[in-house]
Parts: structure tokens; C-alpha cells; sequence
């Protein structure tokens, strides 16, 4: 396909957490009417893909929307060029959906994105971290048991075993992502959901216009 017939290309595009190489030269495109889907096992880099593409992470290579190149690190410049990210339920491993509450409308409340910067924490590292290995160890018991997983060796060891490694790739891996590119964009942010360590959004923090 002629470069005049592509909506997106991405061109040798990779990306890092920390110092882990989390995409390596990822190169495709999508023509006018196509739909492609980017498959892969749980930590192969679908999601990074697409967080790298919207300029949500610092990268190499090219992302080019329509002709035109797409800003890095800038994901309200790739928004208003036309891209939109949009975020999927979470599979679980019986075939189901996972959805989050909301806690009926007092979880709806209204605030302004002036408060205080601890006021505006989506959550709390600890109940991230929690959260984390408690996701690690229910995979281990459903997606890590397919024999083409590349995760398949993490649902044969013991738990203790299991609760080391997801500690581990937490600190190298997500608190640094956490850390280094997801907490400097909250100033930036239009809307942010806090949730509490039962997991249930419990404040909207909604920027004033």
C-alpha cells in the first residue's frame, strides 16, 4: 500500500520503563477502512504499543496519523490531531468481564483540579502495588495455565515463589512507569478517578473550564 492510503504509520517505534526495553522497533500501518488487531500474551506490549503511539511514553521512531507526524510526548496534541485511545474491560480468565463500580452517586462528587496535589492521587503505590500481585497471582490460576503463554512457567512455581516475582516486576518495571511517566501528566489531566483500596472509584476530580 501506497503511503498516500495509510491513516497510520508506525515506524521502528520502541519504547523503555526504567531501564527495561518494553517495545523494540515496532513497525506497522493501517490503510483508510482497515481494522487491525495487535495480538499477543499478557506483557508482550500491546497496551505500551498504544500508550507509545498517543505520546504517553518517551520513544523512538516515527508515528505518522493521515501524513502527518504525531507529537511525542504530547497526547493532547495526538488527540487533536483525530487519535483517541480508548480503553477496554479487563478479560478474565473464565471468559468474563471485569467492570468496576462506582459507589452509587457519592462517588460522582464534583471537585476542582486546583485542591491539593495529595487530594488528587488516583490511588495510593501501596494499593497499586496491592493490587498488582493480588492480578499476578488470579492470572497465574487462569491465563499463565495456557501452555502458549509466555507466563506459563510463573503459574508453576508456589506462591510465595509467584508473590516475589510480581513484587519484583512492579518495583523495575511499573513503579517505575508509574512513577517517571504516568504521575508528571496528572497536572495536565481534564479528569481524574481516585479510587480506594477496595478498588471502587470514590472522587471525580473533574478541571474546571
Amino acid at each position: 500500500m501506497s503511503a498516500a492510503g495509510r491513516v497510520l504509520d508506525i515506524e521502528a517505534l520502541s519504547a523503555r520503563y526504567g531501564h527495561v526495553e518494553a517495545l523494540a522497533g515496532v513497525s506497522l500501518f493501517v490503510g483508510e477502512g482497515e481494522l487491525v488487531a495487535v495480538l499477543g500474551p499478557n506483557g508482550a506490549g500491546k497496551s505500551t504499543l498504544m500508550r507509545a503511539v498517543m505520546g504517553l511514553l518517551a520513544t523512538r521512531g516515527a508515528v505518522r496519523f493521515r501524513g502527518k507526524d504525531v507529537p511525542r510526548r504530547n497526547p493532547v496534541g495526538a488527540a487533536a490531531m483525530g487519535l483517541v485511545l480508548v480503553a477496554g474491560e479487563e478479560a478474565a480468565g473464565d471468559g468474563q468481564h471485569l467492570q468496576h463500580d462506582v459507589d452509587g452517586p457519592r462517588a460522582l462528587e464534583h471537585v476542582a483540579a486546583d485542591q491539593p496535589e495529595d487530594d488528587r492521587d488516583d490511588a495510593h503505590e501501596h494499593d497499586l502495588h496491592r493490587w498488582y500481585v493480588a492480578r499476578f497471582l488470579k492470572l497465574r490460576q487462569t491465563a499463565f495455565r495456557d501452555p502458549l503463554s509466555y507466563f506459563r512457567k510463573y503459574a508453576e512455581i508456589s506462591e510465595q515463589e509467584a508473590i516475589e516475582v510480581a513484587d519484583g516486576l512492579w518495583n523495575r518495571i511499573n513503579l517505575v512507569n508509574l512513577r517517571e511517566n504516568i504521575l508528571p501528566t496528572r497536572r495536565r489531566a481534564s479528569l481524574i478517578l481516585s479510587k480506594g483500596p477496595s478498588h471502587r472509584i470514590e472522587q471525580v476530580a473533574l478541571r474546571r473550564l
